[in-house]
């Protein structure tokens, strides 16, 4: 059998998920500057 990386990632969310650890967190503060337009570069 061929190695599945997809198979393999998605039973590592599905265990860590069964475990109750949480799917994702925010590792930053939201606060600061708002993000602004690029300027152009000419």
């Amino acid at each position: 059998m061929a190695y599945d990386l997809y198979q393999q990632v998605t039973d590592s969310i599905i265990a860590s998920l069964e475990a109750g650890s949480p799917a994702w967190r925010k590792p930053w503060t939201g606060e600061g500057k708002a993000a602004q337009m690029p300027l152009r570069g000419n």
